[in-house]
């Protein structure tokens, strides 16, 4: 029985590991954590914050294919040190019990990339227009605390309890975004007002979202019956073949239908439209404060059959359904025939318990939706400390990160920034910006967590944002930096 248990226990860790490597490359973004670029408006890239925010430059136009290239990760569960320790003879240890003591009862797994194709702007009295074609990856799973606790250590830890499980969520897409962006100065009541907005136009990929799970399991005290109450829908829009292979998984028969996939129609896909808004506001109440207020990704894209793409709908809503368990008894010693019986019949017991069924309907995915408050107050002219509160909506919850930043700017050639941030329940994250222009040219790039190169053990965010514009009009008054100049000389004797 020892035996059993610990081959029983492997698995487990094998499940769990597995579960966060999918989680972890799958992710979608969910929410891109930028927060040092938002704090850096002389890179027009930080109106994608705030479509309120009006960049420095006149006229400005994006290097095809690279004025704006991100790559992020995050997980506010556990850093790896938490899992894995290194012993003082160089051996690595699991500890998978220290690991989940550090998850909360829900956590997250994110991953995000987006390349800006082609982008340019410019402003025009007291509007500002702009425009951007972008491609784009994002991704969200959710898991919670007791899943990874049961696959450890078992049911018995909840006995006489109820597990939920209703934190397993995921919200993953691959799109194309067209954006045209508006923004002008308004003086209302001596008061200096910035409105803006963004209209998106969207056109799906893939997709996998977790539109409802009400899953719960409660383990009866006196005869360890498990009754189970599952009420969930995952819809998902992939390729032609692949959902061919996921059908063919489910015991379904696909061999009359037509999966001929062609990779042209597949990136020209027309059938998965979509749309999007931003909103932002700046206001500027004297010449030391300022404050700024945005809603990002506020829309949908809704998913459909058509272009090389396969919707599936999988659903299950079954009420305090009572399951005894697996017999184990019934595998060890037996024959094979009976041995193959036995897991047959075990494994139609649990498909019961969900009883899942498969549709092909089209359904609305809603877009990773983030809100940001902004206050910045001026120092000097080539000096400014912001502070921000960002909010990313994930599975009807709100997850918060707090970043305070200070900016320098060095005259037209240099501006960079440095910044302080608590996300994704970690308080070791430094992030630096800086933005390099060369006349027309500008350079910029920045990262809310350079920490992680120096301990990536112990970081929970990592992300890198750079790219490559050309600026017109862009000017910046240079900074005094000798007090001598304005000293009068009889001072100086």
């Amino acid at each position: 029985m020892i035996k059993h248990m610990k081959v029983i226990k492997i698995i487990s860790v094998k499940c769990i590991i597995i579960f966060i490597l999918i989680a972890g490359y799958n992710q979608q973004s969910f929410s891109q954590q930028d927060n040092m670029i938002h704090l850096l408006p002389v890179i027009p890239q930080s109106a994608y914050t705030n479509p309120a925010f009006k960049p420095k430059a006149k006229f400005y136009i994006g290097f095809p294919a690279l004025s704006s290239v991100y790559g992020g990760l995050a997980h506010n569960g556990f850093a790896y040190r938490h899992l894995i320790q290194r012993r003082a003879d160089d051996s690595l240890e699991l500890r998978m019990d220290n690991m989940i003591g550090k998850l909360a009862n829900t956590n997250y797994v994110s991953a995000n990339v987006s390349e800006e194709i082609l982008a340019f702007g410019f402003k025009a009295r007291k509007s500002y227009f702009s425009f951007s074609l972008s491609e784009k990856i994002t991704s969200r799973v959710g898991y919670p605390k007791d899943l990874i606790s049961l696959l450890w250590k078992g049911n018995s830890q909840f006995i006489g309890e109820t597990m939920d499980l209703s934190g397993i969520n995921i919200n993953a897409a691959a799109y194309h975004e067209i954006s045209i962006g508006y923004m002008h100065d308004v003086r209302i009541k001596n008061q200096n007002f910035v409105f803006g907005g963004r209209i998106k136009m969207l056109r799906g990929l893939m997709n996998v979202y977790t539109q409802k799970n009400d899953l719960t399991i409660g383990i009866d005290d006196n005869d360890y019956a498990h009754t189970t109450n599952t009420g969930f829908q995952v819809n998902m829009c992939v390729p032609d073949t692949l959902a061919m292979n996921i059908d063919s998984i489910n015991g379904k028969d696909t061999i009359n239908e037509d999966f001929n996939f062609n990779p042209v129609d597949f990136f020209t896909n027309n059938s998965n439209k979509g749309f999007g808004i931003d909103l932002g506001v700046f206001y500027k109440l004297n010449s030391s404060f300022s404050f700024g207020a945005s809603i990002v990704d506020l829309g949908y894209i809704k998913w459909q059959t058509g272009g090389g793409s396969s919707v599936r709908n999988y659903s299950s809503n079954v009420q305090d359904f009572v399951f005894y368990g697996i017999d184990f008894n019934d595998f060890f010693g037996k024959d094979d025939s009976i041995v193959k019986e036995n897991f047959n019949e075990a494994m139609d017991s649990i498909a019961d318990i969900f009883n899942v069924s498969t549709t092909k309907n089209s359904y609305k995915a809603p877009l990773p939706t983030k809100i940001y408050l902004t206050a910045i107050y001026t120092i000097t002219k080539h000096d400014k400390v912001g502070l921000l509160m960002r909010g990313d909506f994930f599975n009807k919850r709100l997850y918060p990160s707090f970043t305070a930043s200070y900016n320098k700017w060095f005259g037209n050639m240099l501006s960079a920034g440095v910044s302080y941030s608590v996300m994704n329940r970690s308080y070791m994250n430094l992030g630096f910006a800086m933005a390099f222009n060369l006349g027309p040219w500008q350079t910029y790039v920045a990262t809310d967590n350079i920490y992680c190169l120096f301990d990536p053990e112990g970081a929970r965010t990592a992300n890198v944002h750079f790219g490559i514009n050309f600026i017109f009009g862009y000017k910046e008054a240079k900074p005094n930096y000798s007090l001598l100049r304005d000293t009068p000389k009889e001072s100086l004797k």
